[in-house]
């Protein structure tokens, strides 16, 4: 359930450091694994961020499986049919993958943001006086939406929405044009999922506190 991962994967980058990799943050894990507010033991999610497991959340499966779905009612109706529900059905899947990453994103998440520490001129006094005049909290909080995940998983939902059998595209060009363009979406898709996995893996500085 990929778009569900990537709920837990933009959890993870709040509470990692920022620029650390989720892997190696103990307050990721201790948070992914912690039990749920009613009792109950959560699952152990033994690593939020291996690269394969990043490539393979980009993925959206579960929107996938709707959408090739629907899109075999459509087919069933003939050659060239239906064309703008099928350019309809494209675009509002894109939209639910990201509202699905935002909504997993806000029920997993137990945890609130700090405001951002900014640094102050330094004073006169000494002991504790003067190390508090060194930094102090920002106001107020800004917002936070796990802007990265909703997109990658967005612009793999584009590209693979356009491969898959059935698509709006393969009724826009001819059968030969469709194979090739399907299989250059497919391997593009692949690179860039590899160049958003990275930047997935690693904290964003959201400053999260207990």
């Amino acid at each position: 359930m990929s778009l569900l991962t990537m709920g837990t994967i933009a959890v993870g980058r709040d509470l990692a450091d920022q620029g650390q990799p989720l892997a190696d943050s103990i307050a990721v894990q201790r948070e992914l694994t912690a039990p749920s507010d009613n009792g109950s033991a959560a699952v152990p999610l033994a690593s939020p961020a291996s690269f394969g497991k990043l490539l393979v959340a980009q993925i959206p499966t579960e929107a996938l499986i709707g959408y090739t779905t629907l899109l075999a009612l459509f087919t069933a109706g003939g050659r060239g049919e239906y064309t703008p529900g099928r350019w309809a059905l494209y675009i509002v899947t894109i939209f639910v993958c990201a509202l699905t990453v935002f909504v997993s994103y806000f029920a997993q998440k137990r945890y609130q943001l700090a405001p951002p520490k900014i640094a102050s001129p330094a004073s006169n006094g000494s002991g504790a006086q003067g190390a508090a005049a060194q930094t102090r909290t920002g106001s107020p909080c800004r917002p936070h939406l796990p802007y990265l995940p909703a997109l990658t998983a967005s612009l793999s939902m584009a590209v693979y929405g356009l491969a898959v059998p059935g698509s709006p595209l393969a009724f826009a060009i001819s059968p030969p044009a469709f194979a090739i363009s399907s299989g250059c979406l497919a391997v593009g898709g692949g690179v860039m999922m590899s160049v958003f996995a990275p930047f997935l893996g690693r904290g964003n500085g959201a400053n999260a506190k207990g």
